[in-house]
């Protein structure tokens, strides 16, 4: 629908945004230096299902906070409609991960190298393999392709702290360290650029404010016996 043009102006805007320097050049040598490569694979790539889907079980059936649990599942909606459909359309990038298959430059090919490292000999490539052939399908409209900006990843953690902030002081330490690890990730691994998070995050604010108003709003007009007006 949207053939890939983005990534030329979204690598220039993070380079120009992190003071001349791509943001993998700062994040890879202290990930390797610490040796957090596997533990950091392990929660991008496999915890983040964990997560995210305990959250939202966790708020679905279990949450009393009727509005928090409705302002949690309306945002989680509108994340998945603005910013998973629409503007991952819109901006369809494919991410530093295939800059090289598909611009044949050599930029970010340490993050390539990065991922390679740390998967398994059994899944080596397999994944990247797949999306790659999947985004080079010459289907038109496909329910699956590589869509970069922005980040689904980093809005579902996002939001996850935005719904956890009314907890406790743990569940807020808990989920914003999360969010922030799987920043790292999306750097490191190069899935996302930089910015695709700070859309992500700036796009998930807005809908979960305006989520909260439109529930307010509702809860005010509804009559107060609970009939129907």
């Amino acid at each position: 629908l949207n053939p890939y043009h983005w990534d030329g102006i979204f690598a220039g805007i993070d380079k120009a945004l992190h003071f001349g320097h791509y943001p993998h050049e700062f994040v890879t040598p202290v990930i390797k230096a610490l040796k957090l490569q596997h533990i950091l694979f392990f929660l991008y790539l496999q915890a983040w299902f964990y997560v995210t889907f305990t959250t939202q079980g966790y708020c679905a059936f279990l949450d009393a906070n009727t509005h928090r649990r409705m302002r949690m599942l309306w945002s989680l909606v509108g994340n998945w409609i603005v910013i998973g459909i629409i503007m991952a359309t819109w901006l369809s990038s494919v991410g530093p991960l295939f800059v090289k298959p598909f611009y044949d430059s050599a930029i970010y090919d340490d993050v390539r190298k990065n991922l390679f490292d740390v998967d398994s000999p059994s899944n080596k490539f397999a994944y990247y393999n797949q999306l790659l052939r999947i985004a080079r399908d010459k289907g038109i409209v496909d329910i699956y392709a590589i869509s970069a900006m922005p980040s689904i990843h980093i809005a579902m953690t996002f939001l996850n702290c935005l719904y956890f902030w009314s907890f406790n002081r743990a569940a807020r330490i808990l989920s914003c360290t999360y969010c922030f690890i799987i920043f790292i990730g999306s750097i490191y691994f190069g899935w996302h650029y930089a910015i695709d998070a700070y859309v992500s995050c700036a796009m998930t604010a807005l809908i979960w404010w305006g989520s909260g108003k439109l529930i307010r709003r509702r809860d005010d007009t509804k009559p107060a016996n609970g009939s129907t007006p």
